[in-house]
Order: structure tokens, then sequence, then C-alpha cells
């Protein structure tokens, strides 16, 4: 059976509430509308059980929302726990390059994942603060 997907848009009361709930930025990026076109983005898209309740709305970019749904096609990961729903909690974090490589070359040399490594160097250094 197939599913039809009428397109929804927000009332702008409510658009404009998300907008100042995101200080008017692009919730994954962090851009403008200056800067970019913004898209009424469901966080949970409505095919994996998302409603259109206001809480499941966010404001993300052209460039955002184009790459959310190719991240998204064919997913079956937990959308809440997931950086393109949940910026907020789960955006990665921006490490310099030059940083990446240094950590990926200390675990190598020292054989272990690099993945593990940086995980466990988080997790080190927030049990000491």
């Amino acid at each position: 059976q197939v599913r039809e997907w009428r397109t929804v848009h927000l009332l702008d009361a409510d658009w404009n509430t998300i907008l100042e709930a995101y200080d008017g930025r692009c919730a994954a990026c962090g851009r403008t509308p200056e800067e970019k076109r913004f898209q009424q983005d469901h966080k949970v898209p409505r095919l994996r059980g998302g409603g259109d309740n206001i809480e499941n709305w966010q404001p993300l970019c052209d460039e955002c929302n184009n790459f959310k749904s190719t991240s998204c096609r064919d997913c079956h990961e937990d959308c809440s726990q997931c950086c393109w729903a949940y910026p907020e909690f789960y955006k990665p974090f921006k490490i310099p390059g030059k940083l990446i490589k240094k950590a990926r070359e200390f675990a190598k040399q020292k054989g272990v994942d690099a993945d593990e490594f940086v995980s466990d160097a988080i997790s080190r250094a927030m049990t000491q603060a």
C-alpha cells in the first residue's frame, strides 16, 4: 500500500516561534536566512513516525536540508539520536583537519582504533574535569 503525504507548511506565527527558538539560525550549521534560504523541516520525518506538532519542526538552510535528505535515505537508525533531527544535542564537533590527522596517526602508532581512541580521550577528560 502506498501512502500519500500532503505537503505541510506551518502557519506564519508557528514558523516565527520556531525561528525565535533557534535564534533565527539554521539548526544544523547556524547560518542566517540572509546567507541561505531556509526550509521548514520535520526533525523526525513523517515517514519515520514524526508528526506535524510544533516540537517536531526546525529551520534548516537549503544546503543542510539537502544533506539531511541524502543522509536519511534508507537510514534505519534511531531518529531520536540523530544529528540531523536533533543537532542541538548531536551535531558533530568541528575539529580541525590537522588535529584529526594527528589523532589518527597516534592511534595507528599505538595499534588502536582511531574512533575508540578519540572516544576514550574525551571520556577520560570529562571524568577529570
